[in-house]
């Protein structure tokens, strides 16, 4: 365990400075050109392959030209962490100012909670803390999804549009009165219904064979007119063959037949009858007009 641990320490900590260069200098020949879109992921890139306070300085700055305003802050604000831990004061204290100066024109995003029957709220891929509800978070423009999850009310899912600067968003959460659906103890009815149909073909099958039954023996019957003993005419030997290959089908039906009733049979009056055990379950009903407590259960 102490070796894994150490090689995983080992493996985490190993940077390539090489490719981080080539990946910030290309960023910087994209902003000098003015592509910030295009030089935003090479700076991303850049940094995951070696972390650095001057590639996260530029990270936030490219964020601020395209309008990533919450990103741009929140990478300015890891840049002057990264800074005072590597005892560069000047640096953080410049990292600092303009996150400080991007904080009025955040566009923010609330979410509220209420009821208690929800155990999961993600903001997009992001999961949120119950100390998190209510909060206004800074958020980058454009489309964010909400959902939540827990048992016993039915899933919630907004789609909120964050548009321009300084505005701020409210989305509130709340349980339906719907329930999400409960999976039923197996109570024997799919094996009931595969015997009647096993059943059914298990007759089916007998019908056919006794077909060909009669039908060797109306052959073998004609054939004996063709015979004398045991010398046939070639009439006699055709029926006679004919009359052999339908009893052989016969006797392959009637024993697939009779396999196919009593498994049948089997089948039927071995499946669980016994009702699923009763249960019973409170949850939450808390809406703009209702709020009570609601029943759900099998009985």
């Amino acid at each position: 365990m102490a070796l894994t641990a150490l090689l995983a320490t080992h493996a985490h900590a190993e940077t390539d400075p090489a490719g981080a260069q080539v990946l910030f200098d290309e960023g910087q020949k994209l902003v000098a050109s003015g592509d910030y879109p295009s030089a935003c992921p090479k700076f991303a890139a850049s940094h995951r392959l070696e972390p650095a306070i001057g590639t996260l300085i530029n990270l936030a700055d490219c964020y601020e030209h395209v309008g990533k305003l919450a990103s741009a802050w929140a990478r300015y604000l890891d840049a002057a962490t990264m800074a005072e831990r590597a005892g560069q004061p000047a640096r953080a204290k410049k990292a600092r100012e303009h996150a400080k100066a991007l904080e009025p024109r955040l566009s923010r995003l609330i979410i509220v909670v209420e009821g208690v029957g929800y155990a999961e709220v993600r903001r997009d891929e992001f999961v949120i803390e119950p100390a998190g509800y209510g909060l206004a978070v800074p958020v980058d423009p454009g489309r964010h999804v909400v959902r939540a999850t827990g048992p016993g009310v039915a899933p919630f899912e907004a789609a909120v549009d964050v548009e321009g600067e300084g505005n701020v968003v409210r989305v509130v959460v709340k349980p339906s009165t719907a329930v999400a659906p409960v999976d039923l103890p197996h109570t024997g009815r799919s094996q009931r219904l595969v015997a009647v149909v096993v059943g059914s073909l298990g007759l089916v099958s007998l019908g056919v064979a006794a077909g060909f039954g009669l039908r060797a023996r109306s052959r073998w019957g004609e054939a004996q007119g063709d015979c004398e003993g045991t010398v046939c005419g070639p009439r006699g030997v055709a029926l006679a063959a004919e009359a052999n290959r339908a009893a052989g089908l016969a006797d392959i039906g009637l024993v697939v037949g009779g396999v196919a009733v009593v498994a049948g049979v089997v089948l039927f009056f071995t499946a669980p009858r016994a009702a699923p055990p009763a249960s019973a379950r409170l949850y939450p009903l808390v809406g703009r007009d209702t709020v009570g407590v609601g029943l759900v259960g099998a009985f």
